[in-house]
């Protein structure tokens, strides 16, 4: 997104504008009738935009401020999966080490109710 910045579709094309005119001209008679006027002309016009206002201006600032925005937004998103990933994990590894210490006091007490029951034997 941030390479078509510098050739904003939307600016105006500084194109410029060419205008040919050639007309003629012929008289006869008049006063005198042996006298014929004749002539012709022609003429060029080119015209070319040198400043429209700052509309191109603002057209690359405004794409530019949209690039920026979504590479910003593309970031917090990556942000976010990367806290619940991380918060995932973490979660996880929480529930094993319960789950392991949950397992070494189950054997504990297995020990402790074996002894218990072999106990009244004893005496």
């Amino acid at each position: 997104m941030l390479a078509d910045i510098g050739r904003c579709r939307e600016c105006p094309s500084l194109a410029s504008h060419w205008h040919f005119n050639c007309w003629g001209y012929r008289e006869r008679g008049g006063t005198k009738p042996s006298k014929t006027t004749t002539g012709i002309a022609g003429g060029i016009q080119a015209s070319q935009l040198i400043y429209d206002g700052g509309e191109s201006v603002a057209n690359i600032n405004s794409a530019t401020a949209k690039a920026v925005g979504a590479r910003v937004e593309r970031i917090i998103i990556g942000n976010e999966l990367a806290l619940e990933a991380a918060r995932a994990w973490i979660d996880v590894w929480q529930y094993e080490e319960k789950l392991d210490l949950l397992n070494a006091r189950s054997k504990e007490m297995e020990t402790v109710v074996h002894k218990l029951n072999a106990w009244p034997q004893m005496v």
